[in-house]
């Protein structure tokens, strides 16, 4: 995966590291970046009981965070393609991104995918 966008980097803090958020930050191209404190940051799958729990979430549809904890479980199981697509884009490495994203398009046998995987992931 290559970095975070050069304006997150930008504001980097001491001893924190910098993570981004699953699920899209009101569109399908832009993502949303923090910088977590040590101590801050737990695994999913060890908490992930709480997050399904959750009734309402402060300004999340439920559809966005689903969307979110769908991504997050895909990338527990190792499929981080359209992750990294979308990192790459974030950060304006296109031509990385475009090569990832070809990669998949080549290893479904076509385009038609496209739109099962963009609603999917």
């Amino acid at each position: 995966m290559t970095q975070a966008p050069e304006l997150v980097l930008r504001a980097c803090i001491a001893d924190a590291a910098c993570v981004m958020f699953f699920g899209y930050a009101g569109s399908e191209d832009h993502r949303d970046f923090a910088w977590v404190r040590r101590g801050r940051i737990f695994p999913f799958m060890d908490f992930v009981d709480r997050f399904q729990e959750q009734p309402e979430l402060k300004d999340c549809k439920p559809s966005d965070f689903q969307i979110a904890m769908e991504e997050a479980f895909l990338a527990e199981n190792g499929y981080t393609e359209k992750l990294t697509h979308d990192i790459n884009l974030a950060a304006g490495n296109t031509t990385a991104a475009d090569f990832v994203y070809r990669g998949i398009e080549e290893a479904t046998g076509s385009n038609q995918d496209q739109e099962f995987n963009s609603l999917n992931f």
